[in-house]
């Protein structure tokens, strides 16, 4: 398995950026939209959430305290039914 860590140490060449996060609120009944979020975590701070994962099986829905992470390219929506706050981590950057 190739980690970050494991390209670094054969590449000290390469410069890593910080990750970056952003915290959303999502409003009641607006959904927040995210293309090709491969990479990205979430974690759900605040409130219930649906979310909807482009080409999955299945919807889920989530609450405060719960986290998830996007593994292939793909669109997610999520929709809050009262007012919701996320977290969403994108990966570093590897130069």
């Amino acid at each position: 398995m190739i980690t970050l860590q494991s390209l670094l140490q054969h590449s000290p060449d390469r410069q890593v950026t910080d990750t970056r996060a952003s915290v959303q609120e999502i409003a009641t009944d607006k959904i927040l939209e995210t293309k090709q979020a491969q990479g990205i975590n979430v974690e759900f701070l605040e409130g219930s959430v649906w979310v909807t994962l482009d080409g999955g099986m299945r919807d889920v829905i989530l609450d405060a305290g719960c986290a998830f992470g996007v593994y292939r390219k793909q669109r997610i929506l999520i929709q809050a039914p009262h007012t919701a706050r996320v977290r969403l981590i994108y990966p570093p950057c590897v130069f």
